[in-house]
This record gives structure tokens, C-alpha cells and sequence, in this order.
């Protein structure tokens, strides 16, 4: 593995998205389980939920923004987005958030 700064920066954005999205995946699997998901029974199922959450909350961020951790507190925490840009990444997160969480309540 070559370190980042030899790389293209696409390519470095897009080693970098991957990883983060990896890791928010595990995490989010590690949350959906302890919010009830099923522990043994249904593992795929509950991975591919954290994966397809784990998209659409931090892809695009994953890849826009520069990886430092002043950023995304700034962004994820207190929810104090700098530009236009930012808040859609911002919104769209927390819209994407929210409605899982929204999803998992049954219509009777």
C-alpha cells in the first residue's frame, strides 16, 4: 500500500470515502443491534441496513470534506454548517438518520 500522498487526490478522496464508510458501517451495525436488531438470526440483513445507512449519511460527506475531526464535530455535533454545501451534506444526513429511525416503528 503506497501512503496518500503519492496518490492522484481523487483517488486518495475516494481510498479515504471507503474507509470512512467502512468504519460508519460497523458502527452503525453495532448501533441497529443494540437498538434490537436481531444479533444472530438476521446478521446480513442487519449489515446491509448499517451499510445502506452508513451511505447515506457519510458518503458524500466522506468525500467532500477534509478528514480532520474539527470538521465533522463542527458538522455533525453542533450542527453548524459554514456554507450551502455543507448544510445540504448536513440536512441530508440527519434526514437519512432520522428516517430510519422513523422506518423502524410499525403502521398499524
Amino acid at each position: 500500500f503506497t501512503s496518500p500522498s503519492t496518490l492522484p487526490p481523487a483517488l486518495a478522496r475516494v481510498l479515504t470515502s471507503s474507509v470512512i464508510q467502512s468504519g460508519a458501517s460497523v458502527i452503525f451495525h453495532i448501533i441497529l443491534t443494540l437498538f434490537g436488531a436481531p444479533l444472530l438470526v438476521k446478521v446480513n440483513q442487519t449489515y446491509n441496513a448499517a451499510l445502506l445507512l452508513a451511505t447515506l449519511t457519510t458518503l458524500w460527506p466522506a468525500y467532500q470534506l477534509p478528514w480532520s475531526d474539527d470538521t465533522w464535530i463542527r458538522m455533525f455535533a453542533r450542527s453548524s454548517p459554514e456554507n450551502q454545501s455543507e448544510a445540504a451534506m448536513c440536512f441530508t444526513s440527519y434526514g437519512a438518520t432520522i428516517g430510519a429511525w422513523l422506518g423502524a416503528i410499525p403502521i398499524p
